[in-house]
């Protein structure tokens, strides 16, 4: 099965819960070429992508992750909460460990365009290009009829992970997807309607 662009854009879900099929090596390729072909800033592709297939190192990250989400729900947001809220908030996260396969996206400045006066804004530059490989890999995935979920907070837990997958020093981790068949069909969440978000010719 392979999608149309808007077709693909409107059948994303964020996608919590995997079936344990393997993914064809061939469709992880392809979604990790549609990353490398993202547009970015002076073309400096600051991206650099980890694949993680081997058990035991998958389940040690989600386990990661699963750390990183109690931190997330329980400490981090102003409205965190403890006890079974937390529980159940966590309970949605526990089927990412059946995921074939993660992706971990990853901010890697090669190569510099800017003086560093102006290092600020290239960072931006940096960010951005990363998030558009981030969309393209997840677009092309659900194409494939494969699930993801585009997760950032690993940051909260970057230092382990960071040591599991040997990334070196100068490696920021942008993102976490899992890549695999969903086990779950989750609704559409509510967007903002075009009429409250665009603005023609001023504000």
């Amino acid at each position: 099965m392979v999608m149309g662009v808007m077709e693909s854009i409107r059948w994303r879900r964020s996608i919590r819960r995997y079936r344990p099929d393997p993914v064809d090596q061939e469709a992880v390729r392809l979604v990790l070429e549609a990353a490398t072909l993202a547009p970015s800033g002076q073309n400096a592709q600051p991206w650099d992508f980890v694949v993680v297939t081997d058990p035991g190192t998958r389940f040690k990250l989600a386990e990661f992750l699963f750390g990183a989400h109690r931190k997330y729900f329980g400490e981090a947001r102003v409205d965190a909460v403890a006890g079974a809220d937390l529980d159940a908030r966590l309970n949605r996260y526990t089927g990412l460990a059946q995921a074939p396969v993660f992706i971990v996206v990853c901010l890697h400045r090669k190569r510099r365009v800017m003086k560093q006066d102006y290092d600020a804004d290239a960072y931006l530059w940096d960010v951005l290009s990363v998030g558009a490989a981030m969309e393209n890999l997840i677009i092309a995935a659900s194409s494939l009829g494969l699930g993801t979920i585009w997760l950032g907070t690993p940051n909260l837990q970057e230092g382990s992970l960071k040591e599991l997958l040997g990334l070196p020093e100068d490696v920021k981790i942008a993102g976490v997807t899992p890549l695999g068949y969903p086990d779950e069909s989750p609704k559409s969440r509510p967007r903002d309607p075009l009429e409250q978000v665009v603005h023609r010719d001023r504000w």
